[in-house]
């Protein structure tokens, strides 16, 4: 699996490369995907490609807010209904990418955007999915994550990746899905979720 995975991986450097050296900018949703190609997609053997990707591989909220620092763009946001709680996937942390999301969170009228402080929301890719581990993803969602959303009830929620707003169906017991994906709202790439169904 690991030979099959390397190979996959080797073939999107291979893909990419070409437009990494072109300095275009190559920009993506999904933390734990993007950061693939700035992390193990540098220890894979891949060469001077790899690290010439990697320096382009960006997320898209890292990629505006620097354009909007660079003067380049400007956006026209409409204002938020509602004030906004920001949880940061993992490999968010761990590649200091959690600053340019709330920079742009900031750029939108009545956002007031809050970071919650927690660790991961216990999803961890598929460990929160499997029955064995359901009732410790529980308690990892509960350490501060959820008593942070219940505490404000009245917020849109915000994160990066499936995995963390599906814990909120399998621990959140109020009938109060937040805002999954709030961007959609604003930057029109994703999903906004309000209940039980999509709103587009």
């Amino acid at each position: 699996m690991v030979d099959k995975a390397k190979a996959t991986l080797g073939e999107l450097v291979d893909h990419l490369a070409p437009y990494a050296d072109q300095n275009i900018p190559i920009i993506g949703l999904e933390p734990s995907c993007l950061f693939t190609l700035k992390d193990e997609a540098l220890v894979m053997g891949f060469g001077e490609r790899a690290v010439s990707v990697s320096k382009k591989a960006q997320l898209l909220e890292e990629f505006l807010a620097s354009e909007v620092k660079a003067g380049t763009l400007q956006l026209k946001l409409k204002a938020s209904d509602k004030p906004v709680l920001f949880h940061g996937h993992c490999h968010q942390k761990s590649f200091a990418a959690v600053t340019p999301a709330m920079e742009l969170l900031k750029l939108i009228p009545n956002a007031e955007p809050k970071l919650i402080e927690s660790s991961c929301c216990g999803m961890a890719g598929s460990f929160g999915y499997e029955a064995e581990h359901i009732e410790v993803s529980k308690q990892m969602a509960e350490a501060s994550l959820l008593p942070s959303i219940r505490k404000s009830p009245d917020s849109w929620w915000l994160r990066m990746a499936l995995a963390v707003v599906t814990r909120l169906p399998m621990a959140h017991k109020e009938k109060r899905f937040i805002s999954p994906e709030f961007w959609r709202r604003t930057f029109k790439y994703s999903m906004l979720w309000d209940g039980d169904s999509p709103q587009q």
